[in-house]
């Protein structure tokens, strides 16, 4: 197929099946790197995520550690107290 000479309907059909084939390849790549993309990025936020909630808990957990010792030597000095006033 020369720029001189005419182009029958058979050539450029398959010459438009040819392009439209290529196109379809160039988009199902761009669909792959764009879920490849997604699928990466969710796992990076899930594993945030995960590493963010067990600090949240051990940090929860160490406070609620810290009052109840708070709390138990609060009570322990009010025993004490009392035994004190009830000795006198």
């Amino acid at each position: 197929m020369s720029a001189e000479q005419p182009v029958t309907r058979a050539e450029l059909r398959a010459a438009l099946d040819e392009t439209k084939d290529d196109l379809k390849g160039f988009m199902r790549q761009i669909e792959t790197n764009m879920l490849t993309a997604f699928h990466s990025y969710s796992q990076g936020m899930t594993a945030g995520y995960t590493r963010w909630m067990s600090s949240t808990a051990k940090c929860g957990f160490a406070w609620r550690l810290s009052r109840t010792a708070s709390w138990r030597s609060k009570l322990a000095g009010l025993n004490k107290r009392e035994q004190l006033e009830a000795s006198l």
